[in-house]
């Protein structure tokens, strides 16, 4: 048998929070705090538009019973407190016989009728037949063993039976007339193996709110609390620096010193009133959470088989949804950000400048980061980002340089730090700004009162590369119009491999021609024909990281691959519009997995393969709505193994998913910034940004990450940095852009 815990129960504990009396038949709500049965039918405090009454601790709502309130679960841990502080205080007082009218004095009690008895219904109880075989235990007895009074609890079928067993199937309290007659057949188990199944589940739940629900909300009131504390602390500091102030400047700022300390005051309330709600709140989260904890405890530390059991679903219905709740507690919704600001020109004009009040609403937790500078650069190229403030509930914070700090850390991969710069916008951003000087993985860190924002730090990926805004200066030229090694007829495409070398596909000498990173001429294969390493007309071209030179052999309708020598070592595709067949084949694209993409112009779509050829996927049809192409050009790999194709006809950029699901497009015809005219090349960089050859606007446009346009350069011509119908594009291993300058015959490095 449990024993009570006097300290669980002093006299305070056994008052109704309600009527501050001693309890008079406690129930229990379903978030597990208990009122008097008459309290909660006269209480007035109902749930809006519903049947239900709000726990005057906690706001819980528990429906009303049609029957009424009285058909709540009893609290029996209370009952039972009361009944033996009842025994424990008879020393001092009598207590009189509940089983009669006459008010003799008790001298025993009844476990099983619950009733304390005097000597005469003691002799009474003995020989009647339905009591006879009761225990009955002396007050001196009760008193000496201090073991819990446990009412009994008896069947609501058959009033005159206890419950016994515990019937699994209907998963309920069942007494002997019940195995009998209501649940004849059903498997029951005895209370206590009932219990011990049952229990395991309680101790689960009770744990994870104990482990998992209880120390973060505790952690998030201390620090509120150490908030509030701070607060109150930095605005006593701020106060004595400004009475320091103050009585230097003697009788002329009497009134302007109380101006400010009012400001202060008011900001004091301001946030410690926030606090203080955020405190309320907290606690009567924390409250809800240990009271229930509380509760539950005592229920399994103090409760027989049978009361356990009875408030098992109870207890479970209440700590399944505390379990489920989601926290959320981030930090304090005000800080102690209260600073004094001397004024310098306070000594010529102390009377109205001693200084002003520096607070701030800025809310950490709720500030945001964007733009490329906290995902990647180029060394030696400005990097920036915005860092978006706001206050608590969301809203943008407008703030000074000095009531919003930003403090920001750039730490290259050897791990100095860079310089950077914060500019205040005036409209509660901040832009930050700061230039690489070595490539590699930078950690870029993000503080707003040495608080980290959201994100923070982030992987910043430097490579070495040009500044997009400045290119159009040539930094070489390859080649001219003719016949010989070197030379060209509509180059077409252009890519280069791992040592640097430039490829790029001489489409009417019906060649491929290969150079060194300066522009020399190193070789080149292929012929007019149809045979195997032949070419009508090469377009797309592609070196693997094994050297393998893959080409798209155009009006041949297949692809070629030859070995880094240039001999050839396979081939696949014939003209047609089945999966795998192909239709004047154009650009290439590796993907990340290392499978080759083909866009299949006069398919008008786009084709997956393996490098043996065989076949994986096919998207794209012909047609100008989402997912629809109109004589694809060229293809380019995410870093995500999407694909991005120019859309020619349809003068567009159309970007699809690995499944080769329409994802999105961007540009449209034109010629102004970010509209296209037939486009051709695309390529992507390191840091995602897209580089287009602008065919008919005869002009190379730099596109960002998510479609918006970031650059051009180049214009008609055939001077240069000029082109004549621009076609494949790539970029060299130190970030520069190759351009295959079609009908002025020629290559391009920027």
């Amino acid at each position: 048998m449990a024993t009570v815990k006097d300290e669980k129960y002093s006299p305070q504990s056994l008052e109704c929070p309600i009527c501050k009396s001693i309890f008079n038949n406690p129930k229990i709500l379903q978030c597990l705090h208990s009122f008097c049965r008459k309290c909660l039918e006269s209480y007035d405090v109902i749930g809006a538009g519903t049947n239900s009454i709000v726990c005057p601790l906690c706001r819980k709502l528990t429906p009303i019973p049609s029957e009424g309130a009285h058909i709540l679960p009893s609290n029996f841990l209370l009952t039972n407190a009361l009944d033996h502080l009842s025994v424990k205080s008879s020393k001092e007082y009598t207590l009189h016989c509940t089983n009669c009218e006459d008010e003799a004095a008790a001298t025993s009690r009844c476990l099983e009728c619950a009733e304390f008895l005097c000597s005469n219904c003691v002799l009474a109880h003995r020989r009647i037949r339905v009591t006879k075989d009761h225990r009955i235990l002396s007050l001196d007895t009760l008193q000496a063993d201090k073991q819990t009074l446990h009412r009994p609890s008896f069947c609501s079928q058959h009033a005159d039976e206890m419950f016994m067993f515990y019937c699994v199937p209907c998963d309920c309290l069942i007494c002997r007339e019940c195995t009998i007659l209501d649940h004849r057949g059903h498997k029951y188990a005895g209370l206590k193996e009932a219990l011990e199944e049952r229990k395991i589940l309680i101790d689960e739940r009770l744990s994870f709110c104990i482990e998992e629900k209880i120390p973060p909300v505790q952690d998030a009131l201390h620090e509120v609390k150490a908030m509030a504390a701070k607060l109150r602390a930095r605005a006593e500091a701020v106060k004595s620096e400004i009475c320091a102030t103050a009585e230097e400047c003697v009788k002329r700022i009497v009134s302007r010193k109380q101006e400010i300390l009012e400001r202060v005051d008011t900001l004091e309330q301001e946030k410690e009133a926030v606090l203080l709600i955020q405190q309320n709140q907290l606690e009567t989260e924390l409250f809800k959470y240990t009271s229930s904890r509380d509760f539950v405890e005592n229920v399994v530390l103090h409760g027989n088989e049978v009361e356990i059991i009875q408030l098992r679903q109870l207890m479970l219905d209440r700590l399944n949804e505390l379990n489920a709740v989601k926290l959320d507690y981030k930090e304090p919704e005000e800080n102690d950000v209260i600073d004094y600001i001397l004024d310098t020109e306070a000594v010529e004009n102390v009377a109205t400048t001693m200084g002003r009040i520096a607070s701030s609403v800025t809310f950490t937790a709720l500030c945001s980061t964007q733009g490329l500078g906290i995902k990647s650069g180029k060394v030696g190229v400005e990097s920036s980002f915005v860092v978006e403030t706001k206050d608590r509930f969301g809203n943008t914070s407008v703030e000074g340089d000095h009531a919003c700090p930003v403090q920001v850390k750039v730490q290259a991969p050897e791990g100095f730090f860079l310089g950077n710069k914060v500019t205040n916008n005036g409209d509660g951003s901040l832009r930050v700004r700061y230039t690489p000087v070595t490539h590699g993985k930078h950690i870029l860190h993000v503080e707003i009162r040495e608080r980290e924002i959201e994100g923070s730090p982030f992987s910043v990926n430097v490579v070495e590369g040009i500044d997009y805004t400045k290119a159009g200066p040539t930094f070489m030229k390859i080649g001219s119009q003719g016949t010989k090694s070197g030379e060209f007829k509509q180059p077409c495409s252009v890519i280069t491999d791992k040592e640097g070398n430039i490829y790029v596909t001489d489409f009417v000498n019906c060649r491929v021609q290969k150079f060194d990173a300066l522009g020399k001429h190193l070789e080149d294969f292929g012929s007019r024909g149809s045979k195997d390493g032949q070419f009508q007309n090469p377009c797309g071209i592609l070196v693997d990281a094994n050297g393998i030179i893959i080409v798209s052999d155009w009006d041949n309708h297949r692809v070629q691959l030859f070995s880094p020598e240039g001999k050839f070592i396979g081939k696949f595709g014939a003209k047609g519009a089945e999966d795998g067949k192909l239709n004047h084949p154009a650009g290439l694209a590796l993907t990340k997995d290392g499978n080759l993409l083909v866009a299949d112009k006069d398919n008008h779509r786009v084709q997956l393969f393996k490098m043996d050829g065989t076949h994986i996927l096919t998207f794209g049809s012909h047609g100008n709505e989402d997912g629809e192409l109109n004589s694809p050009n060229h293809v380019a790999a995410t870093e995500d193994n999407g694909c991005l194709v120019t859309d020619t006809e349809n003068n567009r950029i159309v970007k699809f998913d690995c499944a080769g699901k329409f994802d999105s497009s961007f540009g449209g015809k034109g010629s102004g910034n970010g509209q296209l005219d037939r486009p051709a090349g695309i390529a992507v960089d390191p840091e995602g940004f897209i580089i287009v050859g602008d065919f008919q606007n005869h002009r190379v446009q730099i596109f960002q990450p998510d479609g918006k346009f970031y650059s051009a350069f180049g214009s008609e011509g055939d001077g240069e940095g000029e082109f004549k119908f621009p076609g494949g594009v790539a970029l060299t291993k130190d970030g520069r852009v190759i351009v295959a300058d079609r009908h002025n015959h020629r290559v391009q490095v920027f």
